[in-house]
């Protein structure tokens, strides 16, 4: 494969988290609002693609051999070298780490844009291999001061790049992502649900970032008039251990797991609430998609994005992260004024319109 094109796109999947989410909303907007650009997405081996990028005729596709990042480091710097582009763009760190060593290699750092989707000191030092934890702080340090451009999908992300790995705030550029309330109200209306229940929901990945055996321990706290159940959609590592604590606290009758949904709207939007209770994020989709319904949100107050979410907006309750009594103490409150609906109230910078805009100057002006 050889050609000219406008942005070239590594990620290694389009499904999965609220990130994966987004880039995908993202990619897909860019080439429907531009159709005389021509866009190549790289993901790995086995990514599953949605099925209206079918329709895209100015997007190409290149998969991986592996569905190994690390054994894919020579097909990366062969695609950068073999195709033109004006923009390489990368998201999350281990992908920039990697897109940066072979841009770097193919000589072409003047182009590259790195996405930036979660609070990095925080994600970095919790990895449980020390060794490999401190060799990654290392070489963000490196590789991202190589890059033309950061985007990052909050303030703090940003604040964080700053403080702990010295990259210039005039190399940053901060773009939510992005609250597409039609999109997100067609979604929730293609399904009707038959639930029983009142419930409140969790959406996202089963990883030890989002702390849901905290959730658990404030849903026991509430008080059982509520009559409320806790739903939660997504799959990950952590999901035999959460379902072992439901087990150990005979929650089977309380608590569902639903697995992954490629469609959660129509699961939002009944909800009574929805819950999230990570220890640190980057710019939470699943925030933006409740307040896109209308749905309060109870939230931990982690690095970072929750904060820039409810202020900007208007909109949900936090508490300070591992706080049990805190968390159940707004998820209190939050069911007790079920009747006083939250409006829909958008920060214009989170709009479809604003976000594509930006995105737009940012991959095909070619002052920056």
């Amino acid at each position: 494969m050889s050609n000219n094109f406008d942005t070239i796109f590594f990620i290694p999947r389009l499904s999965g988290g609220g990130a994966e989410r987004s880039i995908s909303k993202l990619i897909w907007n860019l080439a429907i609002l531009h159709p005389e650009k021509k866009f190549l997405l790289c993901l790995m081996k086995n990514s599953q693609i949605p099925e209206h990028f079918k329709i895209l005729q100015n997007l190409s596709i290149s998969r991986s051999f592996s569905d190994k990042l690390s054994f894919s480091f020579l097909w990366i710097f062969n695609l950068i070298k073999k195709n033109k582009s004006k923009r390489i763009f990368a998201a999350q760190n281990h992908v920039n780490i990697v897109v940066s060593f072979a841009c770097m290699l193919a000589g072409q750092t003047n182009k590259l844009i790195l996405s930036e989707r979660a609070y990095t000191k925080i994600a970095v030092d919790r990895n449980k291999y020390w060794i490999r934890s401190f060799i990654q702080d290392k070489l963000i340090t490196f590789t991202y001061k190589q890059a033309s451009l950061i985007h990052c999908v909050s303030r703090d992300v940003k604040f964080g790049l700053v403080k702990y790995y010295k990259i210039s705030p005039k190399k940053i550029i901060t773009i939510p992502n992005i609250i597409d309330i039609e999109e997100n109200n067609r979604l929730a209306n293609l399904k009707s649900l038959k639930l029983d229940k009142k419930y409140i929901l969790f959406i996202g990945r089963l990883h030890n970032q989002k702390n849901i055996q905290m959730l658990i321990d404030a849903y026991l706290r509430l008080d059982r008039k509520h009559k409320v159940s806790l739903l939660i959609i997504g799959e990950g590592s952590e999901k035999e251990k959460i379902r072992k604590i439901i087990h150990e606290k005979n929650l089977e009758d309380h608590i569902r797991m639903l697995g992954y949904i490629e469609n959660p709207f129509p699961y939002i939007k009944n909800s009574s609430l929805l819950a999230l209770s990570s220890d640190y994020e980057g710019m939470p989709n699943v925030l933006l998609e409740a307040i896109s319904l209308g749905v309060p949100i109870v939230s931990t107050n982690c690095h970072s994005g929750p904060y820039e979410v409810v202020v900007d907006n208007f909109y949900g309750s936090l508490s300070n992260v591992g706080d049990v009594k805190g968390f159940t103490r707004n998820m209190e409150n939050s069911l007790l004024q079920q009747d006083k609906r939250y409006k829909c109230n958008i920060n214009p910078s989170y709009s479809m319109k604003s976000v594509i805009s930006r995105f737009s100057k940012l991959l095909f002006d070619d002052r920056n």
